[in-house]
């Protein structure tokens, strides 16, 4: 027992035994008495717990040293200190004899002993006892993004492209050759039925490669009534790919309600709405080994679809031959990341790369590549003609800029941009010239917020914010970005994702308010791009699932 309480317990006794007054007056000579012999012993107030650095055996040799100056007490108090000391050696007396009948000091001794050596056995296996150092595999270093000078605006790009490169499937050929349909089942190469495989490319040859680029009739109130009766009829869904979807488009002809869709594992799926065969409208194509990061219509041969993926090839499905065209892009250190046609007849191609670089390709030419110059400082992630004035474009990346050039002026060694924005705060997913007039670029950006630019006049003094708008854009590293875009022949509609609950497609007027909340009880996931039909009153919605979420049909 310490020293402090059996100081305690003699004080309690003494409280019952004896008055206030004399107990008050013993508790002041123990405090003398205690620092006089160096001891340790403290006695702070009557009745409560002090500190010691007593031993037992410290106090079983000295109890019978400890004298105490009885000069100032009186016969009583003498006597209550006669009793206390007794009481003290009788408690001690009897604890040793408990210790040694039990014998306590060869359990705590050998307790002691085992502990130690569990201790040292423990230091010494580190690892566990069926692997050896040889067979150890060693993980590969995780770097955060501060040590790999990395945004964060930038992040959920960079582990794309970072993680696309780890697949082990081989590139697909940069020349010519055959389309063929693969499996829904894990994207295995599992052909499907030749007369199936055969009608659908006849499908595409009885088209007629006519496009509406007509504005619509309609006033703006009187389409978003149409659109709300569409949205309250429900959704179809259909998964069209196995993963991810990260760019969507439709068909721009005026007689086929045909979606095509590209995925994260480089697949190209085709969903033909209004004539679902066995195959249920779904045909897919292994055009890729990478994230298809773009795909577009040829303007003048619908029928011909462009596609960019990360595995650095920019090439044309030809679909009604059912034949891959030559690599017009055949860049694997800097993989084409977004591309616009400059010419509407499709022959050039303006194409921004994973360096920053912008590319000029004509596909009439051999050599391909005209021009080549440096537009941004990281990833380009959009690419836009203008609509009216070709000449124009714009593009936009993870350098937080929106610049536009004027192709007359830019070459290889003289870049300068007409015109660069630098109101946004983070990266820049998108930004298309308005369809009709081009006097409107809309942007999405990861500040959270849509912006719309004047650009009625090309000048840089006449380049103004128009109009901005807070809007969730974090959508995370699983999720593709926001993308908010036009509708094909108007300008005073906008379709963009949405994170808020319940699930909904949005569409805004042109002052980015939003009108139409489209939602339905299917429709339960984030859809991050979405896209109008050019022709008809359709909407259709992608997820990170590889679902399609049309309304309208």
């Amino acid at each position: 027992m310490p020293a402090t309480r059996r100081s305690l317990r003699i004080i309690d006794n003494v409280n019952q035994t004896q008055n206030e007054q004399p107990l008050k007056r013993i508790s002041v000579k123990l405090q003398k008495l205690g620092a006089e012999t160096k001891e340790n012993l403290k006695v702070n107030r009557i009745g409560r717990k002090s500190k010691s650095s007593f031993s037992d055996s410290d106090v079983q040799n000295n109890s019978q040293s400890i004298e105490v100056d009885d000069s100032d007490l009186s016969s009583d108090e003498e006597d209550a200190v006669e009793k206390l000391q007794r009481r003290r050696l009788e408690i001690e007396k009897h604890k040793l004899e408990v210790i040694q009948k039990l014998n306590l000091h060869q359990a705590a001794f050998e307790l002691k002993a085992s502990i130690n050596i569990k201790k040292k056995v423990a230091a010494r296996s580190k690892l566990p006892a069926r692997f050896t150092s040889e067979e150890v595999k060693h993980e590969p270093v995780r770097k955060s993004l501060r040590i790999q000078n990395i945004q964060a605006s930038e992040a959920s790009e960079h582990v794309i492209h970072t993680m696309e490169h780890t697949y082990e499937e081989e590139r697909k050929p940069v020349g010519e050759y055959d389309m063929v349909s693969i499996g829904f089942e894990e994207d295995t190469e599992a052909e499907l039925s030749k007369d199936d495989y055969l009608t659908f490319m006849k499908s595409f040859s009885d088209m007629k490669p006519t496009l509406s680029s007509k504005p619509h009739s309609d006033s703006t109130i009187k389409h978003i009534k149409k659109l709300k009766v569409i949205a309250s009829a429900g959704c179809a869904v259909k998964k069209v790919v196995m993963k991810r979807i990260f760019s969507m488009a439709f068909y721009p002809g005026c007689e086929r309600l045909l979606l095509a869709v590209g995925c994260k594992t480089g697949t190209v799926g085709f969903y033909n709405m209004q004539n679902p065969d066995k195959n249920e409208g779904v045909y897919l194509f292994s055009t890729h080994t990478r994230p298809v990061r773009n795909l577009k219509f040829c303007p003048s041969h619908p029928n011909m679809l462009y596609t960019c993926s990360y595995d650095g090839i920019l090439r044309a499905s030809d679909m009604t031959s059912g034949m891959y065209k030559e690599a017009v892009i055949d860049n694997q250190e800097n993989p084409p990341t977004a591309f616009d046609f400059q010419s509407l007849s499709g022959d050039v191609i303006l194409s921004g790369s994973y360096d920053g670089s912008v590319v000029v390709t004509d596909t009439r030419i051999r050599e391909k590549t005209v021009n080549t110059f440096e537009a941004h400082s990281k990833n380009i992630k959009c690419v836009s003609v203008h609509p009216v004035k070709r000449e124009y474009f714009a593009t936009c990346g993870n350098d937080t800029k929106l610049k536009i050039f004027d192709m007359r002026t830019v070459t290889s060694n003289h870049s300068k941009a007409l015109a660069v924005v630098h109101e946004h705060g983070k990266s820049i997913d998108s930004a298309f010239f308005s369809p009709l007039t081009g006097n409107k670029i809309l942007t999405t950006s990861l500040d959270d917020r849509l912006r719309i630019y004047n650009t009625s006049e090309m000048t840089a003094s006449a380049i103004r914010m128009q109009t901005s708008a807070r809007h969730n854009n974090f959508t995370g590293r699983w999720l593709s970005n926001f993308q908010a875009s036009w509708h094909p022949t108007r300008e005073d509609l906008i379709i963009v994702g949405s994170m808020a609950r319940p699930r909904q497609i949005e569409i805004l007027d042109e002052n980015l308010n939003c009108v139409i909340p489209i939602s339905d009880p299917d429709l339960s996931c984030v859809c991050s791009l979405n896209c109008f039909h050019p022709t008809q009153d359709v909407i259709s919605g992608g997820n990170s699932g590889g679902r399609v979420f049309t309304f309208g049909l």
